[in-house]
């Protein structure tokens, strides 16, 4: 019988290796993948035949996925193991022609298998997300966390959390995981519900508890969320570094350490520090909308009838009330419906003209106040949906800034940066802008003046300069010389603010002309005051070479000929008798439109 068996083995060993794996004995099958895991283990690359040979694809599917799938056991552990190994060697291209198959064998087969299988199957989950496949490694256990038999989802919420501990939320995407996870918090199991309030914790360590708390603490049971809580309020201080790397940020991470420092020269990056950098990118935040479920607030709200002392009103209904109480409880409703992290979009037209209505006319503080704070918590849970919206109630916004009372004014210039974050760029509401740069009351010159700075300031791509520099920049000129010192300060700052983004005091250079030599001066000096230097020829905002190609090559300065007046000689900087010596100038609108044409700041993509 053993010489039969060997003999059976010996001839295998000439078959194809598809065939193996599906001949009758077990034990062919078995020594098929002990075999690709001792020839996995000696390849010196991905370029290896054993690679392309046990990945590719046989007469009944993929190699590995069925020997993960076999009925034997033992076939089930030297599959597992010959996968980790061919894994170790794979590539990522490679790795993406079995990834969706391995892992729903993982999760149909491996999961159930012995507590050895069930390991090794978690790190081939590990080395397939190390080759950039996690969306099939994150899918399969989502689906597999489902499964009845309470191990087999522990086991796959498993591999979820320690997915997420070791690659981190910028490899492992966790919007799947969180949607995934209420589903899972209201399992009869305790250790399932334990797990899911581990993946909790994991994702807040790098999310933030905000996140985690917009997304999920609504659906959580009460004991489980006083859990969760407690257990965030014990993760250490700071930010969340991943343990583990993909190949590519193994890679990249090599090369940064292996790379001598080199010296910055010309304003230009050596390949070596960009690596570095990039391997040390630090996560500047996470925006918990983009996590959140979006809450429908309309439908409730339009049922609600709402108790103010003694009476009792319909929810719209309360606008139209004499009584101040009742409509400021209204709004008041409204802003704490309106204060979920992401609102469901909807018709909101009534609810805007109702604040529109309030802000206009209503002559009560608190009203407009809590008017002012429904828009911004509107706009912060809708952000594009309530663009149309925003730009509308704007001019009644900025109108308020001339409020003495603080809690009113603080509102409208809260709500005003609000929704110049998240609904409307500078140049949708520039009109508006311009127009409170010209109000009488000089409150509101001031606030608009800052305004604007910030907005400037914040926006995340290059502004439309050819687009707003007969509006903004112009009003802020005019604002320069305001008779209000702070309004002068305020759009001196506005100025330098459009410098730096533009890259180059050129972008301004029209509307300095028109300053006196004081106000001129200290625009060209507010930039290098706050770590910043536009001047022309240079623009770190939007890429120094754009910068530099707009503006002519500076003439080289020549001595002045002995005993020339003092005036012939150049003097530091440059005087205008040299610039004009020099050769062919661009004027101010000439390198202002040279300088759009570079950049590509056309009107239809600004500040979007």
């Amino acid at each position: 019988m053993a010489d039969n068996e060997a003999a059976v083995l010996a001839a295998a060993k000439k078959l194809p290796l598809d065939e193996r794996a599906a001949h009758k004995t077990w034990k062919v099958r078995s020594e098929l993948f002990d075999d690709v895991k001792d020839a996995c283990a000696k390849a010196f690359s991905s370029e290896d035949p054993i690679l392309h040979q046990a990945g590719a694809e046989g007469g009944g599917g993929p190699l590995f996925a069925k020997g993960l799938g076999d009925a034997n056991l033992n076939v089930q552990d030297t599959s597992i193991e010959a996968l980790c190994a061919w894994l170790a060697k794979a590539d990522v291209q490679q790795a993406s022609r079995l990834a969706s198959s391995v892992c729903s064998a993982i999760s149909a087969k491996s999961l159930k298998a012995r507590p050895f299988t069930v390991a090794k199957a978690a790190e081939a989950c590990y080395l397939l997300v190390e080759l950039e496949q996690q969306e099939s490694v994150v899918e399969s256990a989502i689906k597999a966390s489902g499964d009845k038999v309470p191990k087999v989802a522990v086991a796959a919420l498993d591999i979820l959390k320690n997915a997420v501990s070791l690659f981190g939320t910028k490899v492992v995407d966790p919007k799947p995981i969180i949607r995934a996870l209420p589903t899972v918090y209201g399992s009869a199991n305790a250790q399932v519900r334990d797990k899911a309030k581990e993946i909790s914790v994991e994702l807040a360590s790098y999310l933030g508890l905000a996140v985690v708390a917009g997304a999920l603490f609504e659906k959580m049971p009460a004991a489980m969320k006083k859990d969760v809580e407690a257990a965030i309020a014990e993760l250490p201080p700071g930010k969340r570094a991943p343990e583990r790397w993909t190949r590519r940020e193994q890679e990249e991470r090599a090369v940064a350490a292996g790379q001598p420092e080199a010296m910055d020269v010309d304003d230009e990056a050596e390949p070596g520090l960009v690596a570095a950098e990039a391997a040390e990118e630090v996560d500047e935040g996470v925006d918990a909308y983009e996590y959140a479920t979006p809450v429908d607030i309309l439908g409730p709200l339009q049922k609600e009838v709402l108790t103010i002392v003694d009476d009792r009103v319909a929810f719209w209904d309360c606008f139209e009330s004499k009584k101040w109480n009742v409509r400021k409880a209204a709004l008041d409703r409204l802003r704490d419906a309106a204060r979920a992290t992401r609102l469901a979009e909807g018709d909101y037209g009534a609810v805007v003209r109702e604040l529109k209505k309030v802000l206009a006319k209503d002559a009560n503080i608190t009203c407009a106040t809590a008017a002012a704070e429904v828009a911004g918590a509107l706009g912060s849970g809708l952000r594009s949906g309530f663009s149309s919206a925003a730009k509308s109630l704007c001019p009644n916004l900025l109108e308020r800034l001339k409020e003495k009372n603080i809690m009113m004014s603080r509102a409208a210039e809260d709500t005003l940066r609000t929704l110049g974050t998240h609904c409307y760029s500078l140049l949708d509401v520039a009109e508006d802008l311009v127009a409170a740069m010209e109000h009488k009351n000089p409150k509101v010159r001031l606030e608009t003046g800052k305004l604007v700075t910030a907005m400037v300031e914040g926006c995340p791509k290059p502004i439309a300069l050819r687009a707003l520099k007969e509006s903004l920049p112009a009003a802020l000129g005019k604002l320069a010389s305001d008779a209000d010192a702070g309004v002068r300060e305020a759009a001196q700052a506005g100025l330098a603010a459009f410098a730096v983004r533009g890259g180059s005091l050129a972008a301004i250079e029209k509307v300095l002309e028109k300053l006196d030599d004081g106000k001129r001066k200290k625009v060209e000096e507010l930039p290098a005051s706050k770590g910043s230097s536009p001047r022309p020829g240079a623009g770190k905002s939007l890429g120094g070479a754009a910068i530099k190609a707009a503006q002519p090559a500076p003439a080289r300065r020549q001595p002045a000929a002995a005993g020339a007046p003092p005036s012939a000689r150049s003097a530091p900087g440059g005087g205008r008798d040299e610039e004009a010596s020099a050769g062919p100038r661009l004027g101010p609108e000439e390198a202002l439109e040279r300088f759009a044409e570079l950049v590509g700041a056309d009107t239809g993509k600004s500040g979007r």
